[in-house]
């Protein structure tokens, strides 16, 4: 073979790279042909079939095929990956479940943060189909918490709340509220394009055009998000140990572990005899974490799921599972009252631990009732559609949970407290003083 000349070879890599097909620069907003947004659509049907053993545990088949079936006629012209996420999201919300989502490449929302769009300067809470600002980031001053929003852009509250849902996957309606509350925002932006400058009218027909702010600011006065921490607090001269558990990702078990440790020789030193665990909001992770949680506060036989239906090799495979997890022997093990608080938004394994605390008969359950059913599904596979680069997730197990007393049975709470509006708007924690007023009773 010849050498190149040094100057032949640089145009060659300059036309090569000018040619690249996936340049985000240059292809972000190219529009692609129906066959390739057919053929996406296609395989995305194909590999939920082939990976999801129970695709229509939370849904009605004839739903999704009759939605897929308006999809596919719907795709008769060039779209950007924006448009035909917009349009196909709808599909994967419709299995009704958490661990079905589809994301946009991270180039799209980059790029908007990078030409400085901004979104709306509002935190809400929902109630029904009202929305209410429950922060505000203007400076505006007539601006305040509690102020109903009637329209944004001449949409109104019960139109954006229900186009809007259709982008939130989920098994309940309070966790798919709970999440278009805290994505409230970015969502006006994915599923209208709205940016920038908002009309908004507010309850007494008065409209204000409000500028927007930087993503970027938003939710500037919240504190960084710990996965986990400990906490005592003082009833009556008796101290109350709270453990709070945001998240449970196996590649923080080390953390986790040394976490238990601390935390549960201060409990012995500090002579508390009752503790509350709260997994509000816990999106899940890995049910490791929570056996070493329950190697300190009990000694009783667990399990977290009796069966669990998967594929393998092409073929539906469902394992009995009846062994039990025997707590380890731990230093400083806790012996006294436990209390857990839980959620609509306690997810994923979360939920699991919430529903095996409740079977073992392990504490008390505060709080709202389970954002999923007691047949679950799990084990995530991330695909990538190869036209549009758009991410789906797809479970590829479905777990059947101990308590479960039929498909649709849920677990509900000892004690359910439900939020209301004005805690919300206000930031009151009812849940947590609830369960505290009801451990000072039952001192007494």
């Amino acid at each position: 073979m010849k050498p190149i000349h040094v100057l032949s070879a640089l145009i060659i890599i300059c036309i090569l790279v000018s040619c690249k097909p996936n340049n985000e620069k240059t292809d972000l907003y190219r529009k692609i042909p129906p066959y390739q947004l057919k053929s996406d659509f296609n395989n995305l049907l194909e590999r939920i079939s082939a990976i999801n053993p129970d695709p229509y545990n939370n849904c009605s088949r004839p739903h999704v095929d009759s939605l897929a079936t308006e999809i596919k006629n719907k795709l008769t012209d060039s779209m950007t990956v924006l448009q035909y996420y917009r349009l196909v999201r709808s599909f994967v919300s419709a299995f009704n479940d958490g661990h079905f989502s589809m994301f946009l490449p991270d180039a799209y929302e980059n790029d908007f943060k990078t030409k400085g769009g901004k979104l709306l300067p509002f935190n809400v809470a929902i109630d029904g189909k009202r929305i209410f600002i429950s922060q505000s980031f203007t400076a505006d001053t007539t601006i305040k918490t509690g102020r109903e929003i009637t329209a944004v852009n001449g949409i109104s509250s019960d139109k954006l709340i229900d186009d809007m849902l259709n982008f939130i996957s989920g098994d309940s309606g309070p966790y798919k509220m709970q999440s278009l509350e805290e994505r409230f925002q970015i969502l006006l932006w994915r599923v209208y394009g709205f940016d920038n400058n908002f009309d908004i009218t507010f309850k007494n027909g008065m409209h204000k055009i409000i500028t927007g702010v930087l993503a970027q600011k938003l939710n500037i006065d919240s504190a960084a998000k710990q996965d986990f921490n400990f906490t005592l607090i003082k009833v009556k001269q008796q101290p109350i140990g709270l453990i709070k558990i945001s998240l449970m990702e196996t590649e923080k078990k080390e953390a986790f572990d040394k976490f238990l440790q601390t935390t549960f020789a201060a409990i012995q030193q500090q002579q508390v005899k009752t503790l509350i665990i709260d997994i509000r909001d816990n999106g899940g992770g890995s049910t490791k974490l929570v056996s070493a949680l329950y190697n300190y506060i009990t000694t009783k036989p667990y399990s977290f799921g009796i069966s669990e239906s998967y594929f393998s090799n092409g073929k539906l495979k469902t394992d009995a599972d009846t062994t039990l997890t025997i707590p380890a022997a731990v230093k400083n093990k806790f012996s006294g009252k436990v209390f857990l608080l839980s959620n609509s938004g306690t997810y994923s394994t979360a939920h699991m631990m919430a529903n095996s605390f409740k079977y073992y008969k392990l504490g008390v359950i505060v709080g709202d009732s389970s954002a999923e059913k007691m047949r679950i599904s799990g084990e995530v596979t991330t695909l990538t559609l190869p036209n549009t680069g758009l991410t789906v997730y797809c479970p590829s197990s479905v777990f059947a949970l101990p308590n479960s007393t039929g498909a649709n049975s849920r677990l509900h709470p000892d004690y359910q407290i439900i939020p209301t509006l004005n805690d919300k708007l206000y930031k009151k924690d009812t849940v947590l003083s609830y369960c505290i007023n009801l451990i000072s009773r039952s001192n007494n």
